[in-house]
C-alpha cells in the first residue's frame, strides 16, 4: 500500500514532466516551438516560464515588424540578430545577451525592452531616430562597443 506522501510525489513528478497539451501538439509551448522552427532557430530551450534561451538567434530580414506576444527571449549566447526586420518595438527581446546584440535598420522609436546586459557589441541605428551611447548605457550594461 502506497503512502500518501508517495502518491503526492508521483503526482508532482507527473505535473512537472507531462505536458498534456504539448503531447497533443497544442498549447503555448508548442506554439512557441512551432514559431521558432518556422524561423529556423535551432539550439534553444523553452524554460518553465515559457521564456526562451538560445545560442544563435538569427532573425535578420524576416520582416517581422514585432515579435509575437508569446515569444519572450531570456538569455541568448553568441548573437541575437533582429536587424533589417522593420521592427517597431523590442518587446520580446532577450534580457541578457552574452555575445552581440544587433537591432540595426528597423523602425524603432525607443530603447524600451532592449536587453539589460549585452556582453559583446550593441548595434542599433535607424533612419528616423538617432540613439546615442549615453541613452543606451542608461538602460543596458554593454561590455563591447556601441554602434549607434
Amino acid at each position: 500500500m502506497k503512502l500518501v506522501s508517495e502518491s503526492l510525489n508521483e503526482l508532482q513528478n507527473f505535473n512537472k514532466q507531462q505536458d498534456a497539451l504539448g503531447s497533443l501538439g497544442i498549447g503555448k509551448r508548442e506554439i512557441i516551438k512551432k514559431w521558432l522552427d518556422e524561423m529556423n532557430i535551432q539550439d534553444y530551450t523553452i524554460n518553465d516560464d515559457l521564456t526562451i534561451d538560445g545560442t544563435l538567434i538569427y532573425l535578420q530580414n524576416k520582416n517581422i515588424i514585432k515579435l509575437p506576444d508569446y515569444i519572450k527571449f531570456n538569455v541568448v549566447k553568441v548573437r541575437f540578430d533582429i536587424g533589417y526586420c522593420n521592427l517597431t518595438t523590442m518587446i520580446g527581446c532577450p534580457r541578457r545577451v552574452i555575445g552581440n546584440f544587433l537591432a540595426d535598420h528597423n523602425n524603432l522609436t525607443s530603447l524600451d525592452h532592449c536587453p539589460i546586459i549585452v556582453k559583446g557589441d550593441f548595434f542599433i541605428n535607424d533612419n528616423d531616430v538617432e540613439f546615442n551611447k549615453h541613452d543606451i548605457l542608461n538602460v543596458c550594461k554593454v561590455g563591447g562597443t556601441i554602434y549607434a
